[in-house]
């Protein structure tokens, strides 16, 4: 199955889950996890994500990219820096 949506890759992160991926829409899962399988070689890089439960760490750090950029607390605070900047633009 093909699945290249960055909302699903969110869904993921924000679940804990680790992302082994051919697709890397927006970049997210090179920025997360440092490569992506762009060869549909899934095999070495399944071996290294299995490793020493890297799995989990790499969850943990989908799960933090979530609340840091989507968190609904986040998004608000950078939906009122745009007003303001738009606000400010047109004085």
């Amino acid at each position: 199955m093909w699945e290249g949506f960055p909302t699903s890759f969110l869904q993921a992160f924000a679940n804990e889950c680790a992302l082994l991926s051919s697709v890397d829409q927006g970049g997210c899962v090179t920025i997360l996890f440092d490569r992506f399988v762009g060869d549909d070689d899934f095999a070495p890089d399944l071996t290294d994500l299995l490793q020493i439960d890297a799995w989990r760490v790499k969850g943990w750090a989908g799960w933090e990219y979530v609340q840091r950029n989507f968190e609904m607390q986040a998004v608000i605070a950078r939906y009122m820096e745009a007003c303001r900047r738009v606000l400010a633009s047109k004085r």
